[in-house]
C-alpha cells in the first residue's frame, strides 16, 4: 500500500475509561506526563473552567490540583470531569456516568485528545468509531475526516497479538498446533475473555469462543462507594458527588493507594486500615445526618476497615470474573495457558484468588507492564497490518479470523 510506504512513525493510543496512554513503534512506552514521572499511563481526567469550554488541566493534575473557588479567582474551575469514555461503548445508558449539562461527551474526548497528542472496545459499535473519528479530525490528529492514517484495531485483537510476542518468548510454537489460549482482559468497565485456538504451527489462530460482562476494575470502586454509603447514607453520598466530587475523588484515590492495590488477601500481612474523614474528606461531614452522624461523631469521623470488610470489597467482582473463565474453560475442554490482563490483574489479592483456582487447571500467566498490552499490540498490528486478515461478525461483536498469522 503506497500510503505506508510514507509513515515513519506509528503512535498507538489506548483511549482508556480511566487511564490512557500511547506508544511509539520502537516499542518504547511514554512514561513523561503531566505531574507523573515513571508512569505508564496517565488518568483520562479533564478539568474544565466555570463554562466548560477551556481545559485547565489534563490527565493526572486534573485530579490532583484543587479547584479555585469562584470569587477567589477569576480562573474558577469545576470540578474534575471522568469516565466520558464510557458514553461511546454499548453498555446501557443505567451505566454511563453523568455528565456536566452543559458538556457533550463528545466536546470531552475531542479536547482530550487535542491535549494528548486508537485502539477501541470491541463492543464499540460502527456508529462509536465514526464518532471516535470525527473527535481525532476536531482535534487535529488527521488532516481530513477519511483520512487513511487513522486505523481502529479492537482491544482484543491488540491484546491477542500482544500475548503472542509473549508465547515466542516462551517458545511455545514448537508443539503449538491444536493448542488454544485464553486472554481475560479484566478492563476498568468490562472484562473480555477471548480463546484462541492455534491453527498450524506457524498460523495462529481462529477465535473459537468470546464472552464478556461489567465486573471490571470499576466495580472494586463501586463496592467502596456502597460500603461508605453504610457508614454515612445514601444522600450524603449523593449530595458529595453534586456538590464537592473532587473531595470524593480524592478518598477514591485513597482507597485504591491504600486499600486497593496493597490488600493481598492474607489475613498475616493485613493491617486495619483507618479513613479519618475529617481530614480525607471534610465536606462530607455538612451533608451526614441523623444517626450516622451521632455513630461518626463518637468514632471521631474516622471508618475502620478489618479484613473481612476488605475482603468483600473483592469478592463479588473476583467470583464472577471466576465463573466467566471457568464456563469457558469447561466450553472449550480447557485451553494450555491463560493471559490475565487489565487493571484488576495489578490487584495482589485478584492474582492470588485466580492463581489458587486455576492453578491446576491451565497455566496463570500474568504479565509484566500488562497494563500497556492494549498500545504494544496496536503498535504491532500497525506494523505489519496483514495481522489481521479478515473479520466476521458473531454476536454483536467483531471478531477476527485467522488474524496473527506469524
Amino acid at each position: 500500500m503506497s500510503l505506508r510506504n510514507d509513515i515513519e512513525i506509528i503512535v498507538a493510543i489506548d483511549f482508556g475509561t480511566k487511564y490512557s496512554h500511547k506508544k511509539n513503534p520502537e516499542i518504547i512506552i511514554n512514561d513523561s506526563w503531566p505531574g507523573q514521572i515513571g508512569a505508564l499511563r496517565t488518568n483520562t481526567a479533564l478539568q474544565y473552567d466555570e463554562n466548560y469550554e477551556n481545559v485547565l488541566e489534563w490527565g493526572y493534575e486534573a485530579l490532583i490540583k484543587e479547584p479555585q473557588r469562584k470569587g477567589r479567582d477569576k480562573n474558577f474551575a469545576n470540578e474534575p470531569v471522568e469516565l466520558f469514555k464510557l458514553h461511546l461503548s454499548a453498555i446501557p445508558d443505567s451505566e454511563k456516568p453523568p455528565l456536566p449539562r452543559s458538556l457533550d461527551y463528545k466536546k470531552a474526548i475531542t479536547d482530550y485528545l487535542r491535549e494528548m497528542v486508537l485502539t477501541v472496545p470491541e463492543e464499540y459499535p460502527e456508529k462509536s468509531k465514526r464518532i471516535l473519528r470525527e473527535c481525532v479530525y476536531n482535534a487535529g490528529l488527521i488532516d481530513y475526516l477519511p483520512s487513511e492514517r487513522l486505523f481502529f484495531s479492537t482491544e482484543p485483537e491488540a491484546v491477542a497479538i500482544y500475548c503472542m510476542q509473549i508465547l515466542k518468548e516462551l517458545e511455545f510454537f514448537g508443539t503449538s498446533e491444536g493448542k488454544s489460549f485464553l486472554v481475560a482482559n479484566c478492563d476498568d468497565a468490562i472484562v473480555n475473555l477471548t480463546t484462541y485456538k492455534f491453527i498450524s504451527t506457524d498460523t495462529p489462530s481462529d477465535v473459537i469462543e468470546h464472552t464478556s460482562d461489567f465486573c471490571g476494575n470499576n466495580y472494586v470502586d463501586k463496592e467502596f462507594t456502597k460500603l461508605l454509603k453504610r457508614y454515612v447514607g445514601d444522600e450524603a453520598i449523593k449530595i458529595l458527588e453534586e456538590r464537592n466530587y473532587g473531595q470524593m475523588l480524592y478518598m477514591m484515590q485513597a482507597f485504591r493507594g491504600r486499600v486497593k492495590y496493597s490488600f493481598s488477601g492474607i489475613q498475616q500481612d493485613f493491617k486495619l486500615c483507618e479513613f479519618d474523614l475529617e481530614r480525607l474528606c471534610p465536606a462530607i461531614m455538612k451533608y451526614v445526618t441523623g444517626s450516622y452522624k451521632e455513630k461518626l461523631e463518637k468514632d471521631y469521623w474516622i471508618i475502620g476497615f478489618d479484613f473481612e470488610t476488605t475482603k468483600s470489597l473483592f469478592d463479588p467482582i473476583i467470583e464472577k470474573i471466576i465463573r466467566l473463565i471457568s464456563g469457558q474453560l469447561k466450553n472449550r475442554s480447557g485451553c494450555d495457558v491463560m493471559f490475565l490482563l487489565g487493571g484488576l490483574s495489578d490487584l495482589k489479592y485478584f492474582r492470588k484468588r485466580i492463581s489458587e483456582e486455576f492453578e491446576n487447571k491451565v497455566k496463570c500467566i500474568f504479565p509484566r507492564k500488562s497494563q500497556t498490552a492494549i498500545v504494544q499490540g496496536a503498535v504491532e498490528y500497525g506494523l505489519k497490518m496483514e495481522i489481521i486478515k479478515a473479520r466476521i461478525y458473531v454476536s454483536n461483536v467483531w471478531y477476527s479470523q485467522s488474524h496473527l498469522s506469524d
